[in-house]
């Protein structure tokens, strides 16, 4: 049995940032071309909608590859409570009280549900558990059982 538990997930906080990054090159690019097209509307005008279209697309994707890896970027210690760890600046620590329950559809992580009336989240809307191999994902959902959790759809 189990009473400490510290699961590690992958670290990707630079992915998104690059890809913001390059989405600001991309758009400043994209700019210059279109500001020697031969399109005379592209030169008068369309240059800055190019722009704009570009760091919104840029932007746009990154902010889904940040919501999809931040699930997956975690540490995570079950012990007394639930400590989260996300970065170098984002700790929470949850009581297992707080907690309403679980979901296990995804195969890279559990979400733990809040009860309601729980204290809202600081940060991050959700509180997921990275689990990238079985061996911790067999340990995590034994762990989350003999606490009392329920699975919920």
């Amino acid at each position: 049995m189990v009473a400490h538990l510290v699961i590690e997930g992958r670290d990707r906080w630079g992915l998104s940032s690059v890809l913001i990054v390059f989405s600001v090159f991309l758009a400043l690019g994209a700019s210059a071309i279109a500001s020697v097209s031969p399109f005379p509307w592209l030169r008068e005008g369309g240059a800055a909608l190019v722009c704009v279209g570009t760091l919104v697309v840029g932007v746009g994707a990154s902010f889904g590859l940040w919501r999809r890896s931040v699930a997956r970027s975690a540490r995570v210690v079950l012990d007394q409570c639930v400590e989260v760890s996300r970065g170098p600046f984002h700790h929470e620590s949850f009581e297992w009280q707080e907690l309403a329950g679980y979901r296990d559809g995804e195969t890279d992580y559990i979400e733990l549900v809040r009860a309601p009336g729980a204290r809202a989240p600081t940060a991050f809307p959700r509180l997921t558990i990275p689990t990238l191999s079985e061996k911790d994902r067999v340990a995590v959902l034994e762990l989350l059982d003999r606490r009392g959790l329920r699975r919920l759809e």
